[in-house]
This record gives structure tokens, sequence and C-alpha cells, in this order.
């Protein structure tokens, strides 16, 4: 599949996100969706670009979005326009853009863009997973296996959760979030790289599928799977995550967490 004008047209959306960035003496404005959430003015222009440019270019393709379309064909694609809307409203960085492809329930090509460094990270079924950084290309490599059960916890709340999880499993590491650097990526990059080499999310039914579609693209280059909570097939055909999601280097990681090996 040809994306060289599909990473030109989402390395354009830059100036956008950098222009429009909140200061000490500007706060972006925002309206709540009907599930609570946020979303601005920027999530929505982002939106309209990226879904006219691949309306265009592939038009027999569905297009599911957080913030208009949903329509599901053999070949969908899955859009988060500004994945961190709060981070962004609060002058953070932590923020990027999403455009995963699924075909079916398989992801085939994910696209994960971190505009305040310009990063851009890319990989599927027919693209070699690879960074573009200042204009170079370079390969995403995995790292070495690490041994054990490194668990990503990013946040305070997570610790909680996890530690009254694993209460009797005391192979499993907390790897917290404040420990990964400030760059978001995605943690499914990070989990490539070797920081972690689990992902748990039980916040059933609080998920999109466009969160996670470009993730599961590129980590899927390198051997490593993503289920729903209990290992399951994640559901591709659905907007959102009804039963949560794990991410793992491999399989067997998954099978043997208590809950699905019991």
């Amino acid at each position: 599949m040809p994306t060289s004008n599909l990473i030109s047209t989402i390395l354009s959306l830059r100036p956008l996100f950098i222009l429009s960035r909140p200061d000490s003496h500007s706060s972006p404005s925002f309206s709540l969706k009907p599930d609570g959430t946020k979303v601005t003015p920027l999530d929505l222009q982002v939106n309209e670009i990226l879904q006219s440019f691949l309306s265009s270019n592939y038009p027999t393709y569905g297009i599911v979005s957080e913030e208009l379309d949903h329509e599901w064909r053999e070949y969908t694609w899955f859009i988060d326009p500004l994945n961190g809307t709060n981070a962004y409203l609060e002058g953070k960085d932590a923020f990027n853009v999403l455009v995963g492809l699924a075909k079916g329930n398989t992801p085939v090509l994910g696209i994960i863009y971190h505009p305040v460094t310009d990063k851009l990270y890319i990989g599927g079924v027919d693209e070699k997973p690879r960074v573009i950084y200042g204009g170079i290309e370079t390969p995403l490599v995995k790292a070495d296996s690490t041994p054990g059960n490194l668990l990503f916890c990013p946040s305070q709340n997570w610790e909680n959760v996890f530690k009254e999880l694993f209460r009797n499993e005391a192979s499993y590491t907390l790897v917290h979030g404040n420990a990964l650097g400030s760059e978001f990526k995605d943690p499914r990059i990070d989990l490539i790289e070797g920081k972690f080499n689990l992902q748990i999310n039980s916040n059933f039914g609080k998920w999109g599928t466009w969160d996670i579609c470009a993730g599961h693209a590129i980590l899927s280059c390198f051997g490593g799977v993503m289920s729903d909570y209990y290992g399951n097939e994640i559901d591709y055909g659905k907007p959102m995550l009804e039963k949560g999601f794990i991410a793992a280097d491999n399989k067997a990681r998954i099978e043997k967490l208590p809950w699905i090996r019991n």
C-alpha cells in the first residue's frame, strides 16, 4: 500500500498543533461530548483533514473516527486525531495523532505521530517498522527479551488496582509511567523498546478501537499481541472496547495471567 502521501499529510499537521498549543496566557476552548469527554476545535479540524484525505484516496475503505464517522468495510481506517486531549488542554506534551488500518479484525498498518517532537512511527504488514525524525528514517528495532513480567503502571490509581489484582503473584513488577520519559508515543512502542513487556487495562467500555489499532499493528510486526481483558481477539467491528485490553510481547505471557489460566 502506498503510504508516502498519507505520511506527508500527517506530518503537515504539526503547525496546527504547535501554533494552537496553550500557554500561560491562553486556554483552548472545548466542549463536552455526550459521553462527558472533551473535544476541542483542533480535534475536529485535524479529523476533517485526515478523513477528507482518506476518503479521497481510499474510497472503498471504511472510516471509524473518535470524532465523526463510524463506517466499517473489509478495510477500515481508525482515526484518533488528538489522542490525549486533556494533556493538550493542560499545555502538556502527552498527546499524539493515531491512524490505524485493519482488515477485518486484523490491524495491518499503524501510524503514530507526536507533533511536539515531530517524530512519527510507522509499521505494518507491508510497511517495515521505522521511525521518521528530522526527515531521517531509521528502523524501529525490538529490544532483547526482558526477563520477568514487567507490568506497565500509568498512575497511582492503577498501582492500587494491580497490587490487588496480583497480591498472590510475586512475579509481576510494576514499571511506572513517569519512569519512561516525557515523550508521549504510545505504550505499545515502549513495549517494543523493552521498557516493559505487559500492559493491562480493565477500564471496560472506556477505550475506543481508534485508541489501539495503530499501536496494535506496529506491535504485531515484532510478534507482539493484543487481546481483550479475557485473552480473546479484539473486536474491531465495534467502536468501543467493551472488555478492556491487554498488550504483551508474546501470547504466552497473556495466557499465564491468573484470571485467564484459571
